[in-house]
């Protein structure tokens, strides 16, 4: 099944939108994958090297997959990641 969310949305803007509602104060940078592998490399002992390669891929293929057969089985997803983050910004604070 390929789920996809009732809206599109770039993974930076999500990570924005995330921090802006969950985690206010934290700051998104965006740079280069190939500055980021020499960063992971350096200061983070290779930790983030799968996820640099995934990145790279989608990167270079972009998001496939149609939902429709996930939606007519599960119906189709009603929850923005808005609603989500507002729902779990609400419950970092109890």
């Amino acid at each position: 099944f390929f789920v996809q969310g009732p809206e599109a949305i770039t993974i930076p803007d999500a990570l924005r939108l995330y921090c802006s509602l969950v985690e206010p104060g934290k700051r998104v940078v965006s740079m280069p994958l190939g500055l980021m592998s020499v960063v992971d490399a350096l200061f983070m002992h290779g930790q983030l090297r799968s996820t640099l390669q995934l990145m790279r891929v989608m990167q270079r293929v972009g998001e496939r997959g149609d939902p429709s057969v996930a939606n007519e089985v599960l119906g189709g997803p009603t929850t923005t990641l808005r609603q989500w983050c507002e729902v779990r910004g609400a419950r970092s604070f109890e």
